[in-house]
């Protein structure tokens, strides 16, 4: 079986749906699948005209959390995109979050892993994290995740370089590193021109690698894999300056 992303996607959310995401020892609650900036949810039958973020899940504390899925992440522009995809659209759904548009997104990820259910999302998560009572969604601190089943060596770095300069800084870094306005660099553009300060986003950007097994002989074929969460190591920042990170192309 050759494993693609969306394969992977929906491997995942079958997963994560019944047991919920490790994330460094951590539980978190699985929400909703390709949320799109304006909440709705991006579906082939329907409309998939927005941006979107992969998952969508929510801690114990009531921190949401964004997380963009690659298969692969191996050159330091595709650390950059990915970055750059996962902190948009973080920002971008932490700016209009509300509790109908969060409840419908999650009501239809319900219905699209087949679970029938009344309960909120409040009344969900109370009874996944085993709470007496329930607790507000927060919208500030939105999290970030970066998942796949390979990342780069370069990754460490360009999450320091990423994350600690002021967004001014950031922004001109890319533009001095790479084609921003070229289509192939989209979610570069989309950043430069939709995220403004001041974030409504955690500090860090925390990532998750995939062990995922893929098929290619014929004694194989017809399996399904169920994805193994090897680890989940919350990055650090490490000083790298700017400067230092744009000569490392």
């Amino acid at each position: 079986m050759h494993m693609t992303e969306w394969s992977l996607q929906k491997l995942l959310e079958k997963q994560w749906a019944s047991t919920g995401l490790i994330l460094s020892s951590e539980r978190l609650l699985l929400v909703a699948r390709e949320v799109m900036t304006d909440w709705g949810v991006n579906d082939a039958a329907t409309r998939w005209n927005l941006p979107s973020v992969d998952f969508l899940l929510l801690d114990e504390r009531g921190h949401l959390v964004a997380l963009e899925l690659k298969l692969r992440i191996r050159s330091r522009r595709e650390c950059v995109l990915a970055l750059c995809q996962v902190t948009h659209m973080a920002n971008r759904l932490a700016e209009t979050l509300n509790g109908d548009r969060l409840n419908d997104a999650y009501r239809r990820h319900l219905t699209s892993v087949g679970v029938h259910s009344g309960a909120s999302l409040e009344e969900a998560h109370a009874a996944f994290f085993g709470r007496r009572s329930s607790i507000a969604v927060r919208a500030d601190g939105f999290r970030r995740v970066v998942a796949a089943t390979h990342i780069s060596d370069r990754w460490e770095d360009e999450v320091a370089a990423f994350t600690g300069p002021d967004l001014d800084t950031v922004k001109a870094r890319l533009a001095s590193a790479f084609a921003v306005d070229s289509r192939s660099n989209r979610p570069m553009r989309r950043f430069r021109d939709e995220v403004i300060a001041p974030l409504q986003v955690a500090p860090r950007v925390e990532t998750l690698v995939i062990g995922c097994p893929t098929a290619s002989s014929s004694s194989t074929r017809g399996r399904e894999f169920a994805p193994t969460l090897r680890y989940g190591t919350l990055l650090t920042r490490r000083g790298l300056s700017v400067g230092d990170a744009a000569t490392h192309r």
